[in-house]
């Protein structure tokens, strides 16, 4: 019996762009990314893009662990 834990799953993952994430929820991308590099807090972006401030620490923790991209890759 194989052991699924030893390369059974490809070498890669894909998470959603943070621009793919802003389009789900209907915010402008360029203004988030204006707002993170200003290093606003996010009840300042929270009340800017119309949003929650929990998707707002989601956006900010995504941006801060993955960057602007998805992550593809991994070997």
């Amino acid at each position: 019996m194989k052991n699924h834990s030893e390369g059974s799953f490809p070498p890669w993952s894909r998470i959603e762009s943070l621009k793919e994430m802003a389009e789900e929820i209907g915010i402008d991308y360029k203004n988030l990314l204006t707002m993170l590099k200003d290093n606003q807090d996010s009840k300042t972006i929270a009340e800017a893009l119309g949003i929650s401030i929990t998707a707002t620490e989601a956006l900010t923790k995504h941006f801060y662990s993955y960057g602007v991209s998805s992550v593809i890759g991994g070997d």
